[in-house]
């Protein structure tokens, strides 16, 4: 589960990438009026690992490591 805060508002796009650069999973959406968006990947069948999640903004990227699984 992906929080997206409510501080950012307009058209939004979120993704998952592995280490070695592949999209795994890309979702567009908007904000509006102030509401944050909760997004749900299905993504249990993914290794355990690191990953990177990426949002884009307006052109402004925002990524970050996350660790899925054990």
């Amino acid at each position: 589960i992906l929080h997206v805060s409510p501080t950012l508002e307009g058209q939004i796009e979120a993704g998952l990438w592995d280490l070695r650069g592949r999209k795994l999973v890309q979702q567009s959406f908007l904000i509006e009026d102030g509401r944050g968006q909760v997004l749900r990947w299905e993504i249990a069948d993914l290794p355990p690992g690191l990953y990177i999640v990426r949002v884009n903004h307006r052109g402004k990227i925002f990524q970050s490591k996350v660790r899925l699984g054990g």
